[in-house]
């Protein structure tokens, strides 16, 4: 019926409702690029899982239970509904009712459990590729870019979503900043938990801006109200009312504890208990439903409070939420109380266009991520300072090494390895920015904003040349200001160190993604630094070493670093203190001042002494095999992380067809 009005005059028509209710008229841009109907159907949706095996003190019977076949335990039992353009559906109960697992459901969160039944987006089934391009979710924590204003936050948005000239992205930008309140914040920085910025309300609405720029058919929250105080949790949801007809689409969300003007914002109720449907329609007619079957509802008391009162079983008899629940199901058996309330909505549009091309993603996200890289310090710049400071410490102590003379042949040795140690241990660092980072870009992929191959692409664009500078940063004023390394060979050095750096870089962003508790992956980080340590080559005997635990010489890269990078030292100078004598053995002779033990005149001499003590230092030129060998190592660990993002970014649960 709505479809066969013309898309200009129904256009008219809902801005003339917006205006009469003295909306914000930049909702005139927002809703001029929205004509077409939308209609989401969800239909006997049922999601349940496997209850878990508790440990009652009795091992015999925990391992017996684990091995055995489960329980189901069933959290949904049969939902159906539905939601069309210009309509704001609030799925509100107790804790425990099945709001959260249900919205998982719709918006295909990756869970443990299976889920079954139809979820339907204009009569196609909802699969990964639809969901991203016609639906977006803003999820009930605001995590955001701290370090980037209100503004550029919209704006870095708009660049990745609309494929649309410069000006136009600008009046569009402005128009979300003005619907949502945010102008007066527009250059304020976001803000995290070190640092002030935008409140809780502004984030919320921040995040609301962010999901309005995709133009979705359908868009899903939850909890927007929570953590906000009643006013700006009134004016949310009297916001997404509005937006809701302005720009003529479906709006889904989960409300915990809503207030009287919040409820009242509500189009439609859909009530939960227990898993089970306790009401669902018209919020007006909410209470009179209630009274119908004996629930009359008290004087001066919120209609909401009073409703998820009435059906919760923790505080209300369970006998009587039980009733309350058959009384609907009784409703149900005898109509389709949900039929749809206009006619079906088929056909998905086909003119679309949601996001920007990988090589303007590409490009946007260098900026973005340049911008972020400059303002926050924990993931580069902070550790560049941590770098000087810390290996001009070790120079420091071992200032005598800068004299090449042989009481000074192990000292250079030691500072060496401690230069290529602390500092890739500092990545543990990273491990927690990049966990943070990855949980953002996965927000983002899901609202189809970018794509995992952009953002690796631009990543490794950032991370190369960061790398390079945080390598100079090591070595430049502690080895060759400080402890006057051979000068001729520092590019090479360099490169190597930074090969060096690159891949505990590679461990920290796999390590990032592989757990959910950014901590977990700093305690494995520690543990591979310290195996990496020593394996060295220089702490224990590679010979001496067991199986499996020998492996740890070749897969990891410290041992291959080390050795280079003693080659570029040593190779081409001299140390005093030994004399070339070439009827001697070794090839030279110890002087006068020697007190313990004489290395050699050369570098090279030197280091087949060293090779003596320890297998892996060799006076041969093993650079470009050991940087081969370093680069593998880090081309391994970088495939696996690009796996493991690429797929954990990309994980949906679709919901089973029923079986017939």
């Amino acid at each position: 019926m709505a479809d066969s009005v013309d898309p200009e005059s129904l256009q008219k028509i809902k801005m003339r409702k917006m205006a009469s209710r003295g909306s914000n008229p930049a909702l005139e841009l927002l809703s001029s690029n929205q004509a077409k109907n939308s209609q989401l159907t969800f239909k006997d949706v049922k999601y349940s899982v496997e209850e878990r095996v508790e440990f009652t003190g009795n091992v015999q019977d925990f391992v017996s239970r684990s091995i055995a076949k489960k329980p189901i335990k069933t959290i949904l039992h049969g939902i159906t509904g539905s939601v069309n353009s210009g309509e704001v559906l609030a799925i509100m109960g107790p804790s425990g009712a099945g709001k959260t697992c249900l919205i998982d459901l719709l918006t295909l969160e990756s869970k443990n459990g299976d889920s079954v039944g139809e979820v339907r987006l204009n009569g196609e089934t909802m699969n990964k590729d639809i969901f991203t391009k016609f639906c977006a979710t803003v999820p009930q924590q605001d995590k955001h870019w701290a370090f980037l204003t209100c503004r550029e936050t919209v704006a870095f948005a708009a660049d990745l979503y609309l494929d649309i000239p410069k000006e136009e992205k600008t009046a569009r930008v402005d128009a979300v900043l003005a619907t949502m309140g945010l102008t007066g914040c527009a250059d304020t920085k976001v803000g995290n938990a070190f640092f002030s910025g935008l409140s809780g309300g502004q984030k919320r609405r921040l995040s609301l801006a962010i999901a309005l720029l995709s133009n979705p058919l359908v868009l899903f929250l939850d909890e927007p109200t929570s953590g906000l105080d009643a006013a700006a949790a009134a004016s949310i949801m009297k916001f997404l009312k509005d937006l809701a007809v302005a720009a003529n689409i479906a709006i889904v969300c989960t409300i915990h504890q809503p207030s009287s003007a919040v409820y009242n914002g509500f189009d439609r109720v859909m009530l939960l208990s227990k898993g089970r449907i306790a009401f669902l329609g018209a919020a007006a007619e909410a209470l009179p439903y209630f009274r119908e079957i004996g629930h009359q509802m008290p004087p001066n008391t919120n209609p909401a409070e009073f409703m998820l009162d009435l059906v919760n079983a923790e505080f209300t008899d369970p006998e009587s939420v039980d009733e309350v629940l058959a009384e609907w199901a009784k409703k149900e058996a005898k109509s389709d109380v949900d039929a749809t309330r206009r006619e079906p909505v088929v056909g998905l549009p086909t003119d679309y266009v949601h996001c920007t091309n990988c090589a303007r993603q590409v490009a946007t996200l260098v900026r973005r991520h340049g911008k972020l890289t400059i303002r926050d310090p924990s993931l580069y710049i902070g550790r560049m300072v941590m770098f000087i400071n810390a290996c001009v410490f070790f120079s420091i102590i071992y200032i005598k090494a800068r004299d090449r003379k042989q009481t000074q042949v192990l000292a250079r040795l030691w500072l060496t390895l401690w230069h290529i140690g602390v500092p890739a241990s500092l990545g543990v660092v990273a491990v927690h920015t990049y966990n943070e980072e990855y949980y953002a870009i996965k927000r983002e992929v899901k609202n189809g904003m970018l794509s995992p191959v952009s953002y690796l692409l631009a990543n490794f664009v950032i991370q190369v040349p960061l790398i390079i500078l945080m390598a100079m940063c090591a070595l430049s004023i502690s080895l060759y200001g400080i402890a006057n390394y051979y000068g001729d060979n520092y590019f090479q050095f360099m490169l190597v160190y930074a090969i060096n750096l690159w891949v505990y870089e590679r461990v920290a962003q796999l390590l990032s993604v592989s757990f959910a508790n950014p901590l977990l992956g700093m305690l494995v980080f520690l543990q591979v630094w310290f195996a990496s340590f020593l394996f060295n080559g220089v702490l224990v005997a590679e010979d001496d070493v067991v199986w499996p635990f020998r492996v740890g010489f070749s897969i990891l890269p410290l041992k291959w670093c080390f050795r280079s990078l003693l080659y570029l030292e040593y190779s081409d100078t001299t140390f005093s203190g030994a004399e070339i004598d070439a009827s001697d053995s070794r090839g030279f002779t110890c002087g006068a001042d020697n007190i313990l033990q004489c290395y050699g005149r050369t570098g090279k001499q030197v280091l087949d002494s060293l090779g003596d003590n320890y297998q892996s230092i060799s006076s041969a030129n093993n650079v470009g095999k050991d940087v081969g060998i370093m680069l593998a190592i880090g081309a391994v660990f970088m495939l696996m992380h690009i796996y493991l993002l690429t797929k954990k970014t990309k994980a949906v649960k679709l919901v089973k067809s029923p079986q017939p």
